[in-house]
């Protein structure tokens, strides 16, 4: 026997199963069609309707329930684009925290030095300092000392960007302080009492902390990936200059070259879409990608969340006051630089009177937004629509599925099992699309014909019933 009929006589089976089912379908071949027509036409609709606000809250709000159905399925860790998996660590100013430095106006500058030098003796591989220090701050007694010796701390890091001992430092990413014009949407960037000290672009860069609250809930759901600015000084007077936002340059720069990597970062955010790419390594184009694929907006701009905080300890956390003091009773061991050694560390506050805001799956610190967000371009970059096409096709396999099992299933307690099971099967096949980067709004077009058919399905059995009541 030839290979040729060894294989047909393997498949005989499956083109007997397929043969009968279009057989048993043939008749329904109408119905079939029926169910195509509605459920193409409703999502042809909303690909129209998508442009529209409602459209736009419609859609926002099958991605909102979809990451509050799988939050916390994903390990705060960082792969970053030298394929290196990064741990990460929180030194959390806390709300014992604060207890203990006697609830002060500003983060006190000698306590926020000490968490800074902390991470960088400790050997982490990145430091995010979400505090905006636009401004000096004082403490208790009215005085700016410590925030002078915190910016001669960082300036002379910025030159040296090395360790007590000699050792490279790890990077350090600081916050600039933006007010909001009359326009809204755009924001004036403020000056940092840091910034005559600090030379930016060795191991110490600034970004922004932005990302964008709906007007309706205010709730976190949109990042803002870059903030423009007017140069007022050097070289670059009178033009406009864009700021990174936190989250892409930690994508940037964690495990590769900081240097290149955020002049890299920066080429990217000045050149538009038209131009030509100069030459760059993987990490660097993947990153012009993120920042390309942004400026889109749309559904381009989601966070998508996948790490919750319940209003606990964050795993990874540490109470800030281990660190920089007061120490407990008793406790005279110095903490170990592993909790920070080869880490990505966040230096942010979870008090709820200071830094919370609302996200699609509860309440969060500003800095867990940031993690969420470095999280979301981590696995999928910005999440894309499939073209029309690609969403035509793929509704029309879902219904042609659907439509066949409801032929399968023809009783009512069937058609009601199978449609559960494919409306429960839609937020798990939506959420393993979205960590592609994918989404495919097919919802409402599956659920219109799960209707139709059903509405269908009565008008048949009023049909039958109203010929025997006649004759009886």
């Amino acid at each position: 026997m030839s290979f040729v009929d060894r294989v047909t006589d393997l498949l005989s089976p499956v083109r007997v199963a397929l043969a009968r089912l279009a057989n048993a379908v043939r008749p329904y071949r109408r119905r079939l069609i029926s169910n195509l027509v509605v459920g193409l036409a409703i999502a042809l609709l909303l690909q129209v309707f998508d442009a529209s606000n409602a459209g736009d809250r419609l859609r926002g709000t099958e991605l909102d329930a979809t990451m509050r159905l799988f939050a916390g399925t994903e390990t705060p860790e960082i792969q970053a684009t030298n394929g290196k998996s990064y741990g990460v660590t929180l030194l959390d100013i806390d709300e014992e925290t604060l207890a203990k430095w006697d609830e002060p106006l500003f983060i006190p500058r000698d306590r926020l030095l000490s968490l800074l030098d902390y991470a960088v003796q400790g050997g982490a591989a990145l430091i995010v300092v979400d505090v905006v220090l636009n401004h000096a701050g004082f403490n208790q007694a009215g005085s700016t000392t410590d925030a002078k010796k915190l910016a001669s701390y960082i300036g002379s890091y910025s030159r040296r960007c090395a360790d007590r001992r000699g050792r490279p430092g790890p990077s350090v990413i600081l916050e600039r302080g933006f007010v909001p014009t009359s326009r809204g949407s755009q924001f004036t960037m403020l000056r940092s009492y840091l910034d005559p000290d600090v030379i930016e672009g060795t191991c110490v860069f600034w970004a922004s902390p932005l990302f964008d609250a709906s007007d309706s809930d205010g709730v976190v759901r949109r990042w803002r990936q870059w903030e423009s600015y007017q140069s007022t000084s050097g070289e670059s007077s009178g033009f406009l200059l864009k700021v990174p936002s936190t989250q892409l340059a930690v994508a940037a720069i964690l495990g590769n070259d900081p240097k290149a990597a955020f002049a890299d970062l920066r080429a990217s955010l000045t050149r538009s879409a038209s131009e030509a790419l100069p030459g760059q390594d993987a990490a660097a184009q993947r990153i012009d990608g993120l920042v390309q694929d942004s400026s889109a907006g749309g559904i381009g701009a989601r966070v998508f969340y996948t790490i919750p905080w319940r209003g606990a300890a964050f795993p990874g956390s540490i109470s800030a006051f281990r660190v920089a003091g007061p120490r407990e009773r008793g406790d005279d061991s110095p903490l170990s630089d592993e909790a920070v050694r080869g880490r990505l560390v966040l230096i942010g506050s979870t008090a709820q009177n200071s830094d919370l805001h609302a996200t699609p799956i509860g309440m969060m610190p500003g800095s867990l937004i940031i993690l969420n967000a470095v999280k979301s371009l981590e696995m999928h970059g910005v999440i894309k629509p499939l073209p029309i096409v690609g969403i035509l096709f793929v509704e029309a396999a879902l219904i042609v599925v659907m439509s066949v099992a409801f032929l399968v299933f023809r009783s009512f307690w069937g058609m009601f099992v199978s449609s559960s099971l494919i409306v429960a099967a839609i937020p798990w096949v939506t959420f393993h699309l979205l960590r592609s980067g994918v989404f495919i709004d097919f919802m409402i077009p599956l659920i219109a014909v799960q209707l139709h058919a059903l509405a269908r399905r009565f008008e048949d059995a009023s049909e039958h019933a109203a010929p025997a009541e006649e004759a009886g």
